[in-house]
């Protein structure tokens, strides 16, 4: 076993090596450069050695400019560490506040050397220190400092706080009327690669097909759902759709009943049946994979309520006979939720991550074995959702006038990327495809002056560079 590793005094040294290591010359083109000169120097002490696994672990801002300038600069660098030719490199940063870096430290085992990043800034330079400690033979074995210089003008926008990216960000690309009481959306392939929708209703699902920019409905299919049934304030529910010896499946379930129900889904060109098969005592959010076992993985609503119990179900995922196999389920006790994520990448579904929005609005973060590694003070909304292993989008704690955080969450990691303003309540957010783009479904209420009524939307947002 490794020992763990302190910076305190590591941090201590790089400050006096930041003085005494001449700086590179030169003008450059802001914090592009500094990032470009910082990865340099790291892949040139690589260049001569093999099977190197490297991480950042510790990013300190101490050069007075903005926490997103600061993210900015962590991602311009960790986007050129990611495709260099001569390093693996693993982004483990889970959150940025008050000038540093947090990051997920579960996932160091199969590093052998960690990287501390700290940013400085004399007059009007700007520079970046490094320290690279090797696991294998237990010293630091590598320090450096460069710096890049800054025009007044390059200095106003370092500073400020607000700096975005909107341009190349997550931008909305369509938007559809949309109806009352929709729980829950999917959009995806089916067996023969075409694109389907699966709209959720409490009393129906609907199936449609694209044709052209418009839904062509091809078959609805009524839900009865028996005792108990529990009456509710507003109805809240969870679709899930996998597939299985190439047959689709669908689980639905809600607030307002005990059990979900498992359908199987049969769709032709212009026709289609569903037909329930099972029902399961929780309702499952996603397929995932542990230990190469493959589960449903969900929760139980509180009945009657619009949050989820204390408890993470996993049910084994077996099939005989086309009839899922309801064997022992595992639990893993958390805090209650108003909504919660598995992050999960690869066509295996290996979990990654969990992101959850507790009972106070709290954002949380856990690891892939289930430990909470932060949680968020700020409010946010009750809904979040995950797409394809890379990206988290999460609502705001707001009423009318909503917003959506977009996290880049790859490897274990998080950081705040884009955010974008909503005009509207977010309901619930679904991650699926418009076309050939994958991205996020968002629905959402518009209040409107009494006694009109209120109007509902369904608007789908992607990533305009991806």
């Amino acid at each position: 076993m490794k020992k763990p590793i302190a910076f305190g005094w590591y941090a201590g040294l790089l400050l006096v090596v930041m003085w005494i290591i001449p700086a590179v010359p030169g003008y450059g083109e802001g914090l592009g450069d500094l990032a470009g000169k910082s990865v340099g120097a790291i892949t040139d002490y690589f260049s001569d050695k093999y099977n190197i696994k490297a991480s950042i672990i510790k990013f300190e801002n101490t050069a007075g400019i903005s926490d997103l300038t600061a993210q900015r600069f962590y991602q311009l660098l960790v986007a050129k560490l990611e495709t260099a030719a001569n390093l693996s490199f693993t982004d483990l940063m889970i959150n940025y506040h008050q000038n540093q870096g947090e990051f997920n430290l579960n996932r160091i085992h199969p590093l052998n050397h960690l990287i501390y990043l700290k940013l400085t800034r004399n007059k009007n330079k700007i520079g970046a220190g490094m320290v690279i400690f090797s696991r294998t033979l237990d010293k630091i074995v590598f320090i450096k400092y460069v710096e890049e210089l800054f025009t007044d003008e390059e200095g106003e926008v370092y500073l400020t706080t607000n700096f975005g990216f909107k341009n190349a960000g997550f931008a909305r690309i369509m938007q559809m009327e949309a109806r009352q009481q929709l729980l829950d959306l999917k959009s995806f392939l089916d067996q023969k690669g075409r694109l389907r929708f699966l709209f959720y209703y409490p009393g129906k699902i609907e199936f449609f097909k694209l044709t052209g920019n418009q839904l062509t409905k091809i078959f609805s299919h009524p839900l009865q759902w028996g005792k108990p049934y529990y009456p509710v304030i507003e109805y809240e529910g969870k679709l899930c759709v996998f597939f299985q010896d190439n047959q689709m499946y669908a689980v639905v379930g809600g607030n307002f009943s005990p059990t979900a129900k498992v359908l199987t889904i049969n769709n032709e060109e212009e026709t289609g049946t569903a037909a329930e098969v099972n029902t399961i005592d929780f309702i499952p959010f996603r397929t995932i994979e542990l230990n190469d076992t493959r589960y449903l993985a969900g929760a139980c609503y509180s009945l009657g309520k619009n949050y989820f119990q204390n408890k993470l179900m996993l049910l084994p995922f077996r099939f005989d006979s086309g009839q899922l196999v309801k064997e022992k389920y595992f639990e893993k006790e958390i805090s209650p939720f108003y909504s919660l994520d598995f992050s999960v990448s690869g066509t295996g579904s290996t979990l990654e991550s969990i992101h959850m929005i507790d009972l106070d609005y709290r954002y949380r973060f856990l690891a892939d074995n289930f430990a909470q590694l932060t949680a968020e003070t700020a409010e946010r909304g009750s809904a979040l959702c995950c797409l394809e292993g890379q990206w988290l989008a999460v609502s705001d704690f707001s009423h009318g006038s909503d917003r959506l955080y977009f996290y880049r969450i790859e490897k274990g990691s998080r950081r705040l990327v884009y955010q974008n303003r909503v005009n509207g309540e977010i309901i619930f957010i679904s991650d699926g495809l418009w076309k050939a783009a994958p991205g996020f479904w968002v629905y959402l209420q518009q209040l409107k002056p009494p006694p009109a009524a209120p109007e509902y939307k369904l608007q789908f947002w992607s990533k305009k560079s991806e």
